[in-house]
């Protein structure tokens, strides 16, 4: 984790259960496009993907 914000990432926002269901909340950069992200979990890079889309609609394909 600790190379992904040496090279500029930034905490964006977490999943969470809402009534038993996986959703997100994003802190910023939800409208960006064409924009780098990663998921991690308890400090350790799990997946590193680029979205075409905006952010929000991305995490959101996700969800599902």
């Amino acid at each position: 984790m600790n190379k992904l914000l040496e090279i500029g990432f930034e905490r964006v926002g977490h999943w969470v259960l809402k009534n038993g269901e996986l959703d997100f909340e994003i802190d910023r950069f939800a409208d960006k496009n064409n924009i780098l992200y990663a998921f991690i979990c308890s400090g350790v890079v799990k997946y590193v993907g680029k979205s075409t889309k905006t952010l929000q609609t991305r995490l959101g394909q996700y969800r599902k």
